[in-house]
């Protein structure tokens, strides 16, 4: 077991210990932290999640709650925190070729089936970056809707209107926006392709792992 995943099992069991109130305050710090963290070094954003959480049961014992304790600005704390957490290029790396990986397998699947096919690597390129950039600010919007006053649902609406634009922008992309890079490639090449880039993350992964 990795370090990372010792410490949120930790934190799974710890967090049985919270009373309704503090486990709903402190769920929603979890939340919003780790939305925020996806190009931090994980390792110490739990780190500082299980600190955080060991002050609150120690707090909880002496009958004060985690408002009461962190006081109610605890958005304030929580960016604070992240301030000071470096950020993580193995990690980054990882999750820009996951995205990419994801885009090829659903816009370049049909392609997959004929024997030849034209793929667009420009348009590959530029779409899959689009993506993995939106999907980052979809997870830092999660984030900082948690601390959000309550919205009513036009806003709601709206809101959601915005990122679903957004999405469809991508798809757009991807079916208007030719580039010259377009090679000729058969079935087999593409999945190979595929494969490399499941190994490059995986590769990744084993990496940050063995760095922590």
């Amino acid at each position: 077991m990795t370090k990372i995943k010792a410490l949120i099992q930790k934190n799974n069991q710890l967090r049985l210990a919270l009373n309704t109130e503090n486990r709903q305050f402190y769920n929603d710090l979890l939340l919003y932290m780790r939305c925020q963290s996806i190009t931090r070094n994980e390792e110490i954003v739990e780190k500082q999640l299980l600190v955080i959480l060991e002050d609150i049961l120690d707090a909880q014992q002496d009958h004060i709650s985690a408002e009461t304790y962190f006081g109610k600005n605890v958005k304030t704390i929580a960016d604070e925190l992240m301030v000071e957490i470096p950020r993580n290029f193995l990690g980054m790396m990882r999750f820009l070729l996951l995205g990419m990986g994801a885009y090829i397998i659903a816009f370049s699947l049909p392609s997959l089936l004929s024997h030849d096919a034209y793929f667009d690597i420009g348009t590959i390129l530029l779409a899959a970056s689009y993506f993995v950039v939106l999907i980052g600010l979809l997870f830092r919007n999660i984030g900082n809707t948690i601390y959000t006053a309550k919205i009513n649902y036009t806003k709601r609406i709206m809101r959601w209107s915005i990122w679903t634009v957004g999405f469809a922008g991508g798809i757009l992309i991807s079916i208007l926006v030719k580039t010259p890079l377009q090679i000729k490639f058969s079935g087999w090449l593409v999945l190979s392709a595929l494969t490399i880039l499941v190994i490059a993350y995986l590769l990744l992964k084993n990496r940050q792992q063995n760095h922590h």
